[in-house]
């Protein structure tokens, strides 16, 4: 039973603040749904190196680690070569994840640009997630006894995805929740 997690999300753009992070929060109150506790939710920049040590980190702490961005085309989309260095499985094409990339770019008519097809490889020793949203597929995998989890960034790309995921993933009982509300006091009086 996978009982707590720790989610890292990617992104230069998180870190300079230009873009706000969203991802924490949602894994978290979703996972915990479901009966797993996120204990750290950290953000790393573009580096992979940082990237995979971060990965490795809480691959010795918990049974989940949910990476959110760094999947796209670019050459700054680096989660794919920081998973395939933390887990030391070198980078393969799957052709699945190829042949759904051309669909894409035939369906809409445009040509796929020369930096795309880099979002269909994936660590050997993990598979890709389909992505019916975008075009970058997502990735799963272990190491050790921890679940890795990777998924793309854009939140309507994100959120299926994860939700999909979840399905599959042995997960704890949810405990009871007790909210109490309370008004005209302070907290430590409450």
């Amino acid at each position: 039973m996978i009982r707590t997690a720790v989610t890292i999300s990617v992104g230069d753009e998180l870190l300079a603040g230009e873009t706000l992070d969203t991802h924490g929060r949602h894994l978290a109150a979703t996972l915990a749904a479901r009966g797993c506790r996120v204990l750290e939710h950290r953000v790393e920049g573009d580096d992979a190196d940082a990237i995979a040590a971060a990965i490795r980190d809480a691959a010795n702490r918990v049974g989940l680690v949910v990476i959110t961005g760094g999947l796209g085309p670019t050459l700054d989309d680096v989660s794919r070569d920081a998973v395939a260095h933390a887990m030391r499985s070198p980078l393969v094409e799957d052709a699945a994840a190829r042949r759904d990339l051309e669909a894409w770019y035939a369906g809409r008519r445009r040509p796929m640009p020369g930096g795309n097809p880099r979002q269909a490889l994936r660590p050997d020793a993990a598979i890709c997630l389909a992505n019916p949203n975008g075009t970058a597929p997502g990735l799963q995998g272990r190491i050790g006894d921890t679940e890795i989890v990777v998924l793309p960034g854009p939140p309507r790309e994100m959120h299926p995805m994860f939700e999909r995921v979840l399905e599959s993933l042995p997960l704890a009982t949810p405990r009871p929740m007790i909210v109490v509300r309370a008004s005209g006091i302070g907290e430590s009086d409450a």
